[in-house]
């Protein structure tokens, strides 16, 4: 084998990778955000609501035990 080649018998961990637990965690969430979505869609003053609190959550983290990185990017998703 040459250097530029990965030795994978080596570089295994025990880990595995495939999560069922975080993939059934997956699916949950995207149900939700589809939910959501369509919510949002279909009820303007739905979408005010999912903006308003968008914007609380963007511009006040601490208040909600969130880290101020992940609450902001979440404020760009829903607004953007």
């Amino acid at each position: 084998m040459d250097d530029t080649q990965i030795d994978r018998m080596a570089a295994r961990t025990g880990v595995p990778l495939y999560d069922p637990v975080w993939h059934a965690t997956l699916q949950r969430m995207e149900k939700v955000s589809n939910e959501i979505t369509r919510a949002s869609v279909q009820n303007p003053l739905e979408y005010r609501n999912i903006a308003e609190t968008a914007v609380a959550i963007g511009s006040r983290p601490a208040d909600l035990g969130m880290e101020a990185v992940a609450a902001s990017d979440f404020c760009l998703r829903v607004m953007g």
